[in-house]
C-alpha cells in the first residue's frame, strides 16, 4: 500500500474512523469532524481536555490544544495559571515557557476558545438523535451538561496545584477497597477537613463508614453531599439503598423520586424505587417504575448494539 505505516502528524481519536475510513477506500461521512491523518497537508490543531478533576472535585478543567507546523511545535494549556511548551526542545514539557511567549499564547487561547463554541453547538444538535440512555451517560461523563456555558467554565483552583490532595485521595480510596475502612475514613476526614467542597470524598466516606457499621455516618455523609450539590445523584440512591436495608420504604422511596428526577434512565435508581413502592403496597407504580428500569437497560442494549452493527 501506497501509505507509510507511521506518520508523525498530530492527531486525535476523532481522526481515526475517517484515517481508516481512507485507507480502505471508503467515503468518510460528511458529520466526521476529523480529518485523515495520512493527509500530509493536514496542519489543524489537535485538541484534548480533562473533565475528571472539574466534575470530581470541582477544581478547574485543563484543556489543550498543539499546534504543529514546519520549524514548530507548540503544546498550549489553558489552565488558572496556563501554561505553553515548545516540543520541539522539550517534548517532555518540562519548562513551561509562559513568560517569553505571552502573544502566542493569547493566540492560541482565542483559537481554544472558537473551537470550543463550534463544538458545543455541534454537541447540542447532535445530541437530540440519541438514545435517552446514551444522552444521561454522556451527561454523566460531562460532554452533555451545561452546553457552551459548562464548556467556558473555568471555574475552581487548578489542579496541578491540588496533586497532593489527589494522590491522598487515591491512598483513601485504596483504603476502602482493600477492606481497610477505618484508615479509609481518616484519610477521606483529613481530605474535607482542608476541601469541603470535594464531593467524591464525602460520598465514599459515607461507604467507609457504612462498612464499619456506622450507618448513622454513612447517612449523614451522604445526606451533607446532596446538600451541598443538589445534582449529586450518587448520593440519594446510597440514602435510598439505607433505608430499604433498614426496612423504611417511605424514607427511601422519597429520596429515590429525587434520584429518578435528577437521572430518569438510571437503572438502579429506578429499580430500588419500585422495591420501595411494592413494600409500601404501590403496586401500579412499582411496575411503572419496574418498567423504567427495564428501559433503561434495553436501551442501553440496543445502543450498543447499534454501535456493534456500524463498526
Amino acid at each position: 500500500h501506497p501509505h507509510p505505516r507511521q506518520v508523525n502528524t498530530p492527531g486525535g481519536l476523532m481522526d481515526v474512523s475517517p484515517t481508516v475510513l481512507e485507507y480502505l477506500h471508503i467515503p468518510v461521512p460528511p458529520s466526521f469532524a476529523g480529518a485523515n491523518l495520512f493527509d500530509a497537508h493536514s496542519k489543524r490543531a489537535v485538541y484534548s481536555e480533562t473533565a475528571y478533576a472539574h466534575d470530581a472535585f470541582h477544581w478547574a478543567m485543563l484543556r489543550r490544544l498543539r499546534t504543529r507546523d514546519v520549524g514548530n511545535d507548540v503544546s498550549y494549556i489553558d489552565a488558572p495559571r496556563p501554561e505553553i511548551y515548545d516540543l520541539r526542545n522539550d517534548p517532555g514539557e518540562r519548562k513551561n515557557v509562559i513568560d517569553t511567549q505571552g502573544t502566542e499564547a493569547r493566540q492560541l487561547k482565542s483559537q481554544l476558545s472558537a473551537l470550543l463554541l463550534r463544538s458545543a453547538n455541534a454537541g447540542a444538535a447532535a445530541s437530540t438523535d440519541m438514545s435517552p440512555a446514551s444522552q444521561a451517560a454522556l451527561r454523566s461523563l460531562g460532554y452533555l451538561s451545561g452546553g457552551a456555558d459548562r464548556i467556558m467554565d473555568d471555574s475552581g483552583p487548578d489542579p496541578k496545584d491540588r496533586l497532593p490532595e489527589y494522590q491522598s485521595y487515591e491512598r483513601a480510596l485504596e483504603a476502602l477497597y482493600s477492606d481497610r475502612a477505618a484508615a479509609a475514613v481518616q484519610g477521606f476526614r483529613n481530605l474535607l477537613a482542608h476541601d469541603g467542597a470535594n464531593t467524591l470524598a464525602r460520598y465514599y466516606l459515607g461507604e467507609s463508614l457504612l462498612k464499619l457499621g456506622q450507618a448513622d455516618g454513612a447517612l449523614r455523609e451522604w445526606q451533607n453531599a446532596f446538600d451541598r450539590d443538589r445534582n449529586y445523584e450518587p448520593a440519594l440512591v446510597a440514602i435510598g439503598d439505607l433505608y430499604l436495608a433498614r426496612k423504611l420504604p417511605e424514607k427511601a422511596k422519597d429520596a429515590l423520586e429525587q434520584a429518578a428526577v435528577l437521572a430518569p434512565s438510571d437503572y438502579e435508581a429506578q429499580l430500588q424505587l419500585s422495591v420501595a413502592e411494592e413494600q409500601l403496597g404501590l403496586h401500579q407504580e412499582a411496575v411503572r417504575h419496574l418498567a423504567a428500569a427495564c428501559r433503561a437497560v434495553q436501551d442501553e442494549t440496543k445502543e450498543c448494539s447499534q454501535q456493534r452493527a456500524s463498526k
